[in-house]
């Protein structure tokens, strides 16, 4: 099993937590929600990053950071099983959101939405998502 280790960016607005979709272009979960994130580069911090995922991603700063969590999720990709490692951040950001091709939408979801099955998350993101939504609340 491939291990990847990934900054996930937990950006939270009032009462609600940005999420993005994913791309038809995209190899994997094309099609899905999913928080920031993106895999630690050779010799890169978690929180370096961090701050390039959000900077490619949605083409905004990151202003302020702090490490909320660790955790692990195995799944499936086109190239087999992986076991992801999430360093997950709560992150406050600046600038006007502007996607990458990796994302066709973005989100700002509220708690009363995790009901409705419109979202289909990439796995291991609604569990941080609904963790995070029981300590806003």
């Amino acid at each position: 099993m491939r291990k990847m280790i990934v900054a996930t960016a937990v950006v939270v607005r009032g009462s609600t937590i940005l999420v993005l979709k994913r791309s038809d272009a995209v190899k994997n979960f094309s099609s899905q929600w999913q928080l920031p994130e993106g895999k630690l580069e050779a010799d890169e911090t978690p929180g370096q990053a961090l701050r390039r995922e959000v900077n490619e991603e949605l083409n905004c700063e990151v202003t302020a950071a702090e490490l909320s969590s660790t955790n692990t999720t195995e799944g499936r990709v086109a190239s087999g099983d992986i076991r992801v490692i999430r360093h997950v951040f709560r992150v406050e950001i600046a600038g006007d959101i502007s996607l990458s091709s990796e994302h066709d939408q973005h989100h700002w979801l509220q708690s009363t939405e995790l009901d409705t099955n419109k979202y289909d998350f990439t796995p291991g993101t609604l569990v941080i998502i609904k963790a995070v939504f029981r300590s806003v609340s």
